[in-house]
C-alpha cells in the first residue's frame, strides 16, 4: 500500500512539473509580435451600411485617427485577422516557375492590415518596405513575407 502511494505521488509530481513547464513555455514563446501592452477589439461592420470594401476602408480611415486621440493610446492599427488567430489562406504560384503539383500547392495567409499595423504590433521589418497609405485596391498588390516561411 505504501509503495502504491509513493508511486502515485511520484506520478502526480512529475505530471505537475510537466504541466508547469508547458505553461511556462507557452507564456514565453516568441509570437513574432509584441504581445504586451496591446489591446484588441473585434469590430463587425453593418453589412447593409458598409456594402463594399471601399466603404469599409473609408470607415477605418475615419475611426482609426479618432482612437489615437484617446488617453494612453500610443498607436492604432487595423487587421482583418489577429496574428496567430488562424486567418484564411490563399493559394499562389511564383511567376516563371513551372506549375506546382496539385497536391503541394503553395499557400499564404490572407490578411488585410492598415499601414501602421507592423509598428503598432512591434513586428520588425527586416528588408523591403511596409505597407503605405498609397497601397490601395487600385494600385499593384503588395505582399509581406515573414522570415519563418
Amino acid at each position: 500500500m505504501v509503495t502504491c502511494q509513493i508511486a502515485l505521488a511520484l506520478f502526480l509530481l512529475v505530471g505537475t512539473g510537466l504541466l508547469f513547464r508547458g505553461i511556462f513555455m507557452i507564456e514565453h514563446q516568441n509570437l513574432g509580435f509584441r504581445a504586451d501592452h496591446l489591446l484588441t477589439a473585434n469590430v463587425v461592420l453593418d453589412a447593409a451600411r458598409y456594402k463594399d470594401s471601399i466603404q469599409q476602408v473609408f470607415s477605418s480611415a475615419i475611426f482609426l485617427p479618432q482612437l489615437t486621440q484617446l488617453p494612453g493610446v500610443e498607436a492604432v492599427a487595423a487587421t482583418s485577422d489577429l496574428p496567430a488567430a488562424g486567418p484564411g489562406a490563399v493559394t499562389f504560384r511564383i511567376q516563371g516557375q513551372s506549375e506546382v503539383l496539385p497536391t503541394s500547392k503553395l499557400t499564404a495567409s490572407d490578411n488585410v492590415v492598415s499601414s501602421d499595423f507592423f509598428p503598432t504590433a512591434g513586428i520588425p521589418l527586416l528588408r523591403g518596405r511596409a505597407f503605405t497609405e498609397q497601397d490601395t485596391a487600385l494600385t499593384p498588390r503588395v505582399i509581406v513575407v515573414n522570415q519563418n516561411s
